[in-house]
């Protein structure tokens, strides 16, 4: 659960939270390409008239004071940009000019605020989009820093954790929980001598509690049993490259060893799969990947595996 979050809505972009807390930025909600912090809503009924109640209620709402840049006011309806009506517009125009104290600009690249309408919600919601700081640009067959956010939020994450990646890759998941407190976090990979020059900052400098080892997940000689509390990990997926034999051979010795090096009591696991490939990994694992979740990753079907001892 996000640590301010009242309710999240989330669809394949966007997320519109209502915080008991206001939230400034957009980086408190990593997984989430665009986020909306909610400072109004009424029933949706005739929209004309929602978005002039919409306007009524910005006088109380807690706004933050607009840059050099000003502001503009878009309108999303059951997922689709609108136009609004002119004098309704206006309404809340001027409501907002009041408030922030700022120009509307239609150019952009200043605050945005959106009116935003969904059947399933039965109400209308004036929002602000959140800023966020420009990510790094991903490395080719990376995790994007949204999704590795979403599979280290999945795994629970704890300050007394032992946290570990055996198929770390491109740093992306280790990176994400860098983001965090831990007790450890572990780095493996079979070609980290490879990936050291390109993985994240904050990965190649030295930090207390973060190991980087290069080794085999089906061998994992480095960790000892059970001193793993969590593993998030993106494996092969077995479609472009090559793991030494046949799939299912290498699921049930990655399984076995993560059966090895997690806590009995406690242990975690987060894994993201092919979805042709994920009833190979649920029946290796067992309990371990109890709960699935069904994503698309550049238009490709995976799937999330999420378990616990």
């Amino acid at each position: 659960m996000l640590p301010d979050a009242r309710e999240l809505f989330a669809d394949d972009s966007a997320a519109l939270v209502r915080t008991g807390r206001p939230l400034r930025s957009a980086d408190a909600l990593p997984f989430a390409n665009n986020a909306f912090r909610v400072i109004a809503k009424v029933p949706r009924g005739k929209i004309i008239g929602a978005i002039r109640k919409l306007a009524a209620q910005v006088p109380k709402a807690d706004l933050d004071p607009a840059g050099r840049q000003g502001f503009r006011v878009m309108a999303q309806l059951d997922g689709q940009l609108t136009a609004i009506d002119r004098a309704a517009r206006s309404d809340l125009e001027r409501a907002l000019s009041s408030k922030v104290r700022g120009r509307v600009s239609s150019r952009g690249g200043g605050d945005e605020y959106w009116v935003i309408g969904r059947k399933d919600l039965g109400e209308l919601l004036l929002a602000y989009r959140l800023p966020k700081q420009r990510s790094r640009k991903v490395a080719a067959g990376a995790l994007a820093p949204e999704l590795s956010s979403m599979l280290v939020a999945a795994s629970r994450p704890d300050r007394r954790d032992r946290f570990l990646d055996p198929f770390a890759g491109s740093g992306a998941l280790v990176a994400a929980r860098l983001a965090q407190p831990a007790r450890r976090i572990d780095y493996v990979d079979e070609q980290l001598d490879e990936l050291r020059p390109n993985l994240p900052d904050v990965l190649r400098r030295k930090r207390d509690g973060v190991r980087l080892f290069q080794g085999d997940a089906r061998r994992l000689t480095m960790i000892d049993d059970h001193d793993v509390d969590v593993i998030v990990t993106d494996p092969p997926w077995g479609e472009h490259e090559d793991v030494d034999g046949p799939y299912e051979s290498f699921v049930a010795d990655v399984a076995a060893e993560f059966a090895r090096v997690l806590n009995p009591r406690h242990g975690r696991l987060v894994l993201l799969s092919s979805r042709r490939r994920a009833d190979l990994w649920s029946d290796a694992l067992g309990p371990l990947a109890a709960e699935t979740l069904e994503i698309l990753i550049n238009g490709h079907p995976a799937t999330v595996l999420i378990g616990s001892r």
